[in-house]
């Protein structure tokens, strides 16, 4: 039931840019080690991505908590 709300206008813009955020360094270092694009994803884009779905979440409960007391 929480992923949808994830889904947001706000929330696709906000994974959007900090993936643009993403030094191509790190990815080209990766295939230059040979990983593949999944090895790639899992190893080096996931736990970036970990910090701006953390922000994320903590919007989306913020919002929904002001939202459902009555503010």
């Amino acid at each position: 039931m929480a992923l949808p709300s994830l889904a947001t206008v706000f929330g696709i813009f906000l994974i959007r840019q900090f993936m643009l955020s993403i030094p191509q360094e790190l990815l080209e270092a990766g295939r230059i080690d040979g990983a593949s694009e999944w090895r790639i994803y899992w190893s080096i884009v996931l736990p970036w991505r970990a910090r701006s779905s953390l922000t994320l979440a903590t919007f989306m409960f913020m919002s929904t908590w002001t939202t459902s007391c009555g503010r």
